[in-house]
């Protein structure tokens, strides 16, 4: 299966799948070849739309993923230096920018799963709530292991399972 390097593999390798590297670029090929079995990829649109789902023919629906997450990375260094008034522009853009990136890609997901539906081949499969949670649980123990590393990552284990525990989704 081809998945991102770093956590995401280790999640998939508890749940019991062989993680690959593998590019971006090359899923589509990988899959077709037979190369790979499965993709951990992108979004349920940007793969209808590049005709993963035409080769893969068993996507899932919603994503699995615990999380839709859009962040970006600054050095602390160039944060400190930035003025109070820029640091809550940037913070308030990148917030504003997350907001309407995921509703874009739940619009666009919404109306692909409707393309998808209407060709016999694919099947969307839809995890129970029970299943997703069987899944949570295992990226939860993978998650543990990696906040161990910095209270940073402590502060992001915290955050998360928070989340996830009071929306019942753990």
């Amino acid at each position: 299966m081809r998945a991102p390097e770093g956590l995401v593999q280790q999640v998939f390798a508890a749940a019991g799948a062989t993680p690959v590297n593998l590019p971006g670029s090359e899923v589509f090929t990988g899959l077709s070849k037979g190369v790979i079995d499965a993709a951990d990829y992108t979004v349920f649109s940007t793969n209808q739309k590049a005709g993963m789902n035409d080769i893969a023919t068993h996507p899932v629906q919603p994503g699995f993923h615990s999380l839709p997450l859009i962040d970006i990375s600054i050095s602390q260094k160039k944060w400190d230096k930035m003025p109070a008034d820029l640091q809550t522009i940037l913070q308030t853009s990148v917030r504003d920018f997350s907001y309407d990136m995921t509703t874009q890609l739940k619009m666009a997901d919404q109306a692909a799963v409707k393309e998808a539906q209407a060709n016999p081949e694919i099947t969307i499969h839809d995890w129970s709530q029970e299943e997703r949670k069987k899944f949570r649980e295992i990226a939860k123990g993978q998650w543990k292991v990696f906040a161990e590393r910095s209270p940073n990552a402590q502060k992001v284990y915290d955050s998360v399972t928070t989340f996830l525990e009071t929306n019942g989704l753990l």
